[in-house]
């Protein structure tokens, strides 16, 4: 029977670096409390899955330290968390890696929408804009843009996640407004073509090999789209880039509120209740009079909160005027 326990892969340092193995596994005992048989490490010098069958029920097997085995020619089948402290920059590499919790192949759909994703947590700042370089595969692959707009979610951290072994912080949902997508270009944008508002929107740097990376946040307008695929450059940077900004939009509006669509509530949903065998709506004599249900036997609890009752007098005199 095959085992359907979902599995978090931790991608650690080489002996050179910070968060080793043996920085790594410790923590995890220790601090996260987790049993020493939930935990295997894959490296060149310690083998703990070759005799292992993740395919058992009976596998207790749920965390899987590595450095290198997370590349291609090694399967985890029921990984869908990756974790990694490693810098990651190429677009092969960011494929390897993503692609062992990209497959998710015996996932089932749950009704709580998180659970319907693989996700992955990176300490790097040159990953982010290699995996963007994925959507032009995912697109070779089959899916369409829509579907990469509405299947990948960009998260930002929260504010009292200070590290990596944070535990106090979640990362959140970025919202519709705050999506932010980034392009390469072969010249810097003419800002004097862009009013005030998309200005704003557009950050333009020049890296040390005078690449020119754009920063774009919220919605992009046709405006603003035409004076980016202008510093482009080449026709097909050009095209890739109007791919970029197309799905970068879509995931936008996927991710609008029914207000910020401008959406209007036809009708609301009412609640009732079985009196006497029939169905009747809830109104204030059914819980009052049927039920015999009083609102002061069921007073609302406030922690660390008082009334304080106190009164004025007032002495409030008329006086009837007198007539001469």
């Amino acid at each position: 029977m095959k085992n359907t326990i979902p599995i978090a892969l931790l991608q650690a340092e080489a002996k050179n670096g910070v968060v080793t193995v043996d920085v790594l596994k410790p923590y995890l005992l220790h601090e996260l409390k987790i049993e020493p048989e939930k935990i295997a490490v894959v490296t060149g010098n310690q083998r703990e899955l070759d005799d292992i069958d993740l395919f058992v029920q009976s596998c207790p097997i749920e965390y899987i330290i590595t450095i290198e085995a997370l590349k291609e020619g090694w399967d985890c089948p029921f990984a869908y968390v990756f974790c990694s402290v490693k810098q990651v920059s190429s677009s092969t590499a960011a494929e390897q890696l993503l692609g062992r919790v990209l497959r998710m192949p015996y996932a089932r759909r749950f009704v709580i929408e998180d659970l319907n994703r693989a996700y992955a947590h990176l300490a790097t700042t040159s990953f982010a804009k290699a995996a963007t370089e994925l959507k032009d595969k995912l697109i070779a692959m089959g899916f369409e843009e829509l579907d990469i707009a509405e299947y990948v979610r960009q998260y930002e951290p929260d504010d009292n996640q200070n590290d990596f072994f944070d535990g106090g912080g979640n990362a959140q949902p970025v919202r519709s407004k705050e999506l932010e997508v980034v392009l390469e270009v072969a010249t810097m944008p003419d800002f004097n073509k862009l009013d005030k508002s998309e200005r704003s929107q557009l950050t333009a740097t020049t890296t040390d090999n005078d690449t020119v990376i754009v920063k774009v946040r919220g919605e992009v307008s046709d405006n603003l789209k035409k004076v980016i695929i202008k510093s482009a450059g080449k026709p097909a940077k050009k095209k890739s880039i109007q791919q970029d900004l197309r799905i970068h939009n879509a995931r936008i509006e996927i991710l609008r509120s029914p207000a910020e669509r401008g959406e209007i509530f036809g009708s609301l949903p009412q609640l009732c209740a079985l009196v006497q065998g029939e169905l009747e709506l809830i109104e204030p004599e059914i819980l009052l009079d049927v039920n015999e249900w009083d609102l002061l036997d069921h007073l609302a609890k406030l922690p660390k909160f008082t009334v304080r009752e106190s009164s004025s007098l007032w002495d409030i005199r008329l006086l009837r005027g007198i007539r001469l």
